[in-house]
C-alpha cells in the first residue's frame, strides 16, 4: 500500500450503492468488473494459475474497512509504488496481482477485461476526491505485542526446522542411499 502524505484529505468510508449505477454502459462495465473480482479464475481461467481470486486479499469482497478494500483505490492512482520503482497506473497494479499473487498471466491493459475491473474499481471510489486518504483504506495498526522468545523457538523446532534443513540452507538433507 502506498504511503499518504499526512496532509491529504481525509474521507469516511462509503460503499456506493448500486442504484447509483444510472448509466447503462458504465452499470453493465461496473458490474462485469466485480463479478471479475469476485470469481477471478472461474471469469479469467487462463490469467489466473492457482485458487486465489482478487477478492482472497481484499476481505469482505473488497468492501470492508480495514480488509484492504478496494473502496477509494482508484482516486489513489496513479501512485509511487516502491516494489516497481516506478509511479504505476491502476492497470499496473492490477496485473502486479495478477503475475504476483495469482500466479497467472496480466490482462491487456487495454482490454475489455481490464477496463471493466478499472470501471468497478473508479465506481467504489465514487466521491473519493483524488489523492484522498478513505477512513479503513488499509489493514489496521496493531500494537506491539511482546514476544515469546521460548514459545517461539519450541514452536519452530516442532514446525519450521525441517524447512531450512540441518544446516540452515534451505536445502533438505539426501535421502539415504540406497543399498
Amino acid at each position: 500500500m502506498a504511503q499518504q502524505s499526512s496532509g491529504a484529505k481525509r474521507v469516511p468510508f462509503r460503499v456506493p450503492s448500486e442504484l447509483e449505477l444510472r448509466d447503462s454502459a458504465y452499470r453493465a462495465s461496473a458490474l462485469r468488473g466485480r463479478a471479475i473480482l469476485l470469481a477471478t479464475r472461474d471469469s479469467l481461467p487462463h490469467n489466473v494459475g492457482n485458487s486465489l481470486r482478487c477478492a482472497s486479499c481484499n476481505l469482505g469482497n473488497g468492501l470492508r474497512p480495514n480488509a484492504m478494500p478496494w473502496v477509494g483505490s482508484y482516486a489513489r492512482f496513479p501512485q509511487y509504488r516502491a516494489r516497481s520503482g516506478k509511479v504505476d497506473l491502476i492497470e499496473d497494479r492490477i496485473n502486479d496481482c495478477f503475475a504476483r499473487s495469482m500466479n497467472g498471466r496480466a490482462l491487456s491493459p487495454s482490454g475489455r477485461d481490464m477496463h471493466d475491473v478499472v470501471t468497478s474499481l473508479a465506481f467504489l471510489s465514487n466521491g473519493v476526491p483524488v489523492g484522498a486518504q478513505v477512513d479503513g483504506q488499509g489493514p489496521p495498526r496493531l500494537p506491539p505485542h511482546p514476544g515469546a522468545p521460548r514459545r517461539g523457538g519450541a514452536m519452530f523446532a516442532t514446525t519450521f526446522a525441517s524447512c531450512p534443513g540441518p544446516d540452515r540452507t534451505g536445502r533438505a538433507p539426501p535421502p539415504p542411499p540406497t543399498a
